[in-house]
């Protein structure tokens, strides 16, 4: 049962000696108090026809066994706009934490619901029946079945509409339009700004003509009488906003140019991988297949804006992001890797406007272990086999290599409960070499006929120096090669330039770019 002092209990008792006598006029008053029963739906408080703006002062009572939601049935003029605030704790009118707004229509269908800080609102059409039900819960209370414990004001206000807001959307330097269906796709926010600050009501791209117009909000209801701000966005382009304006009702709005400053470009940051005992340059599209990637560093970090595989002369040379936007002004590193190096990286540096910046020669470290002669199993048939691998390692240290090989799988694709795979082929094989001194070394692992059509399955070796604990002390390592169950059945082996892509991912070199960059 709900609590009311004295004052609203002689209120509510006027009301109804005067509706027994001139009839239902309770709503003159223009306000209204909570009584239970009002829940479920079916059950909500009818409130009948109302003056608007109305007003609903109720609380929410409930307990572990009987959780409380309020219901209200409305009548309006079928139509017409109305908004509906839900307030508790955080504007100071109830004690009601987070209120939550629901809007049904007469047969107790949800038609949608609201959570917003610091309070609830929904901006909704009535109904061609004339009848529209609110709820009053917590958040977040989707299902509407109650929990809440609190008190809370309810506010049904006429919306008084504008007409529209457009603008364009320009390149500050030129004043062309910036179109949005195609490059730099600029963009616009319409946010209504209000005593607790500015919130999104719309996003749309620019026309052809870089044009933006606004007639209503997300929920395709009218805008509203107040204040707005519009803020502009395009590829290659600083934001632009407009400083907030107040729109009249039934008012079209132009808000003129909204300019775009070009972000200050770089021409292009271009270098050389080399190897770093000999000069050599180290080509990206074969052995031993050297790329690089382009971070932009920021106050928080560098992030990776672009990665590509070095020319046949070691060459790279970056003129554009990820998206294909041009570089920004600011500071950058070079980060270089190829089979059977050290990565290497630059410095950080910074990269005037327009300026293109030569940062010379990367140069990697060549591992102390070599593997070549890659020898890898032939074609299986569809009912599988047994994979047999060589490969030749080489002893580059300027003392014997006494430690251990092995190697490696990982497979992906391959029908699994959780489709995919990473072992070892056997224990490790001791290896003993001199300096300079090389060896055949030999792998082998079963592929059985379960595997699925469609799998990759990869190879990789790790050379260990010291053979009491070569897993901690590697010397050498190379991604070997990749087979391919095909949708025949037949296992095949994947080109080299491809499975070199894969082996990257594998190591973590190759990164998507960064959300929203």
């Amino acid at each position: 049962m709900k609590r009311t002092d004295l004052a609203s209990k002689v209120l509510v008792l006027v009301v109804l000696i005067l509706g027994s006598v001139f009839g239902d006029i309770s709503m003159v008053f223009g306000q209204g108090l909570e009584e239970e029963p009002n829940h479920p739906c079916p059950t909500a408080q009818n409130f009948g026809a109302i003056a608007l703006p109305f007003t609903v002062n109720g609380s929410l009572d409930s307990t572990p066994e009987f959780p409380d939601v309020d219901f209200f049935t409305f009548t309006g003029t079928p139509g017409a706009s109305v908004r509906v605030d839900l307030e508790g704790a955080p504007t100071g009118k109830g004690t009601l934490g987070d209120p939550f707004l629901g809007f049904f229509d007469s047969t107790c269908n949800l038609i949608a619901f609201n959570y917003d800080f610091p309070s609830s609102r929904l901006v909704l059409t009535i109904p061609a029946d004339g009848v529209f039900i609110m709820a009053a819960t917590v958040c977040c209370d989707g299902g509407f079945t109650g929990g809440g414990v609190g008190t809370y004001q309810m506010t049904i206000t006429p919306i008084a509409a504008i007409g529209s807001i457009s603008g364009r959307v320009v390149d500050a330097a030129t004043g062309d339009p910036l179109p949005g269906n195609t490059d730099p796709f600029a963009s616009v926010r319409l946010l209504r700004c209000e005593e607790f600050g500015c919130f999104d009501v719309y996003n749309q791209s620019a026309d052809n003509e870089g044009r933006f117009h606004f007639t209503n909000d997300f929920s395709g209801q009218p805008l509203e009488v107040g204040t707005y701000q519009v803020i502009a966005f395009a590829n290659g382009y600083q934001q632009g906003q407009t400083d907030p304006f107040g729109v009249a009702e039934g008012e079209d709005r132009d808000v003129g140019d909204v300019p775009l400053q070009p972000i200050p470009a770089i021409g292009s940051i271009s270098g050389r991988v080399v190897d770093a005992a000999t000069g050599d340059p180290l080509p990206g599209n074969t052995d031993p297949f050297a790329s690089v990637q382009l971070l932009r560093c920021e106050e928080f970090g560098c992030f990776n804006v672009s990665d590509q595989s070095t020319d046949n002369e070691g060459r790279f040379h970056f003129t554009n992001d990820f998206s294909g936007q041009p570089l920004e002004v600011g500071t950058y590193q070079v980060i270089a890797f190829a089979n059977e190096y050290i990565q290497g990286q630059t410095d950080p540096f910074g990269v005037a406007e327009g300026e293109d910046r030569d940062v010379g020669d990367v140069p990697l470290q060549p591992f102390p272990v070599r593997i070549s002669e890659i020898r890898p199993c032939g074609s299986l048939p569809p009912e599988g086999g047994t994979c047999s691998y060589s490969v030749r390692v080489t002893n580059r240290l300027d003392s014997a290599l006494d430690g251990a090989a092995w190697s490696l799988v990982d497979s992906s694709g391959i029908g699994s409960l959780i489709d995919f795979t990473h072992f070892q082929t056997a224990n490790p094989q001791r290896m003993t070499l001199a300096p300079g001194a090389s060896k055949v070394v030999q792998f082998a692992f079963d592929v059985p006929n379960t595997v699925r059509d469609g799998a990759f399955i990869c190879t990789q070796v790790f050379i260990g120096q010291n053979r009491l604990q070569p897993f901690f002390n590697t010397a050498g390592q190379r991604g070997l090669f990749c087979i391919s169950k095909g949708f025949t059945g037949v296992f095949s082996v994947v080109p080299e330039k491809e499975a070199q892509k894969m082996f990257r991912q594998m190591n973590g070199r190759t990164l998507p770019p960064p959300k929203g960059k």
